[in-house]
């Protein structure tokens, strides 16, 4: 059994090259201490912010100097003034009014004796990460936030940009004598070259909490010193469980609130049909549930649909088609019992496609409630999210293997109607590893054309290396080579095209999606309420996605 290297685990950038390692967990102790060091210096405090709709968010903040120079600051005026009391000069109130109410009472941001909580700036730790499981996370840029929602525009096609559905396009040819064009509203008729038209919304989507919480037991903590400290290790375990929390939602996140595109409605018209041969289903009747996966959770069940009796000699299988797919349905959700109710459905597994052929059957599968979880009201819309959406530059529902005559054209034509419809050039394909890996094999052999590549062993050689795998797929359109990753992460049967930059030099967004935040990263240890160190991280914010139409999304790669 290979030896784990936790090092590795935690720098994978650099993985194998020890001295780098060393230096970059040098870095990240040193941030760690750091931190703490502001902290208990009293440079980092929590304010209470108004967000002008009647509630008050934390907001992490660094004050220029520690409390101890503040109350000493403080006191000096104090003796100069006298008794001036409220007639102080206005500098003097405003002042007070600043810092007053953190050196005029017995509470402190670093006072432990208290029992009051005390924060912990946690984004120099989060630099010295980088987490080989959240290369989105990495690569999404990040603004700052304010108030309690984020509101921006979109201009999503004007006149002669051959977007499909948008604004007309139109001849820029004109006879300045006789043309004439209405302005206004009254309107006022001149002669002048015709409008142009735009189509575009304006957006806010509010901002939602994050984060996640650990606790290291007396126990741990006593019994680990003079090996390892147990509450650094808490804390570096909740900032990577929170990182990884981050990924999943700028993945697939889905929310409910206002601005987002919510629940994701149960599939419709299933069907469920028996096979005599093939499978190894035992014979009985069996009643069959379906439901939407959308990386947040599940839809409601669809209906039941029931094989009845199957009676193959215990070879049977079964096929489930659905004729309604439901907008936002990464893939499908199955439970099969052998007695109606979907508290008696036991769990089948996640699939992609449609119709879906089931050969087994698991009896011992978890039951569900069959209650809604493809939405959450604390949650922002992730990339896949909006990808599948009505905003999109291309969604497609496979519902087959991969082209077999010629591996990658599901791709190409993605990649062709987004670049003539949007002049979208993508970056990169993320996949499922299924998926990824059956691409691979198909583009290396060629599919059934059999004109791929050909691996000869010689006769006599001593040992032979294989294993090949394709990095990268060109674009029919531009001749651009898109980088080709896996995410374990992303639902069974999907491909992603994901751009990282706009191409319009005009626009003056970055990306096609921005992380803002009103507070990023930052840790609270708790007052000690029982016998552990206790501690919660907290970010607020959300994912805007200025340029849906620079994703495509492939879903339903059986």
């Amino acid at each position: 059994m290979a030896k784990l290297n936790l090092l590795d685990e935690m720098f994978s950038d650099v993985a194998g090259d020890p001295v780098a390692q060393a230096d970059r967990f040098t870095a990240y102790k040193s941030a760690s201490a750091a931190s703490e060091a502001e902290t208990m210096a009293g440079r980092v405090r929590v304010d209470m912010v108004p967000d002008g709709e009647g509630r008050n968010f934390q907001i992490l903040r660094k004050a220029p100097g520690g409390y101890d120079e503040v109350q000493a600051q403080f006191a000096e005026i104090t003796k100069a003034i006298g008794g001036l009391g409220a007639a102080a000069p206005a500098e003097l109130q405003a002042l007070l009014g600043n810092v007053g109410q953190y050196i005029t009472k017995d509470w402190t941001p670093t006072n432990p004796i208290s029992g009051n909580m005390y924060p912990y700036d946690l984004i120099p730790l989060a630099r010295q990460l980088w987490p080989r499981d959240t290369p989105l996370r990495n690569t999404i840029p990040r603004d700052e936030g304010q108030g309690g929602a984020k509101e921006f525009m979109r201009i999503l096609s004007v006149s002669n940009a051959g977007v499909p559905g948008g604004a007309a396009d139109q001849l820029i040819g004109f006879n300045s004598q006789t043309t004439t064009s209405n302005w206004g509203s009254a309107p006022v008729v001149l002669n002048r070259p015709p409008k142009i038209a735009y189509t575009g919304d304006r957006k806010s989507v509010l901002y939602m909490e994050m984060g996640v919480s650990d606790a290291a037991s007396f126990a741990s903590y006593f019994k680990g010193l003079g090996f390892d400290n147990q509450r650094t290790l808490s804390r570096t375990a909740a900032l990577w469980a929170h990182l990884l929390g981050e990924e999943r939602l700028d993945l697939f996140g889905r929310g409910t609130a206002a601005g987002y595109l919510g629940s994701v409605s149960a599939p419709t018209g299933v069907t469920a049909t028996g096979g005599a041969s093939g499978g190894f289903i035992p014979d009985a009747s069996y009643f069959v549930y379906t439901a939407a996966y959308t990386g947040t959770g599940y839809s409601a069940v669809s209906t039941v649909a029931n094989t009845g009796a199957l009676a193959g000699g215990n070879d049977n299988t079964i096929t489930v088609a659905i004729t309604g797919e439901p907008t936002g349905a990464l893939a499908y959700g199955i439970w099969i019992g052998t007695t109606t109710g979907i508290a008696n459905a036991k769990f089948q597994g996640n699939f992609a496609g449609n119709p879906i052929l089931l050969t087994t059957y698991n009896a011992a599968g978890a039951v569900t409630a069959g209650t809604d979880s493809s939405a959450n009201a604390n949650v922002y819309d992730g990339i896949m999210t909006v990808a599948s959406g009505a905003d999109t530059g291309y969604f497609k529902r496979v519902n087959a293997p991969w082209n077999t005559t010629v591996p990658g054209k599901e791709i190409d034509d993605m990649l062709t109607a987004m670049y003539v419809n949007f002049a979208a050039r993508p970056d990169e394909l993320w996949m499922d590893g299924v998926s990824r890996s059956r691409l691979g094999e198909l583009m290396r052999t060629g599919g059934s054309t059999g004109s791929g590549y050909r691996t000869n062993i010689v006769t006599g050689m001593t040992g032979a290396t294989m294993g090949v795998t394709v990095t990268g797929f060109a674009n029919p359109n531009t001749g651009q080579v898109l980088d080709m990753h896996t995410h374990r992460f992303m639902p069974v049967g999907t491909c992603l095209a994901r751009s990282t930059s706009v191409p319009y030099p005009d626009a003056r967004v970055a990306a096609p999606s921005t992380k803002f935040n009103v507070q990023d990263y930052m840790a609270i240890e708790w007052p000690l309420l029982q016998m552990s160190y206790d501690v919660s991280t907290y970010q607020i914010g959300t994912l805007v996605h200025q340029a849906i139409m620079l994703y495509g999304l492939l879903v339903g790669i059986q």
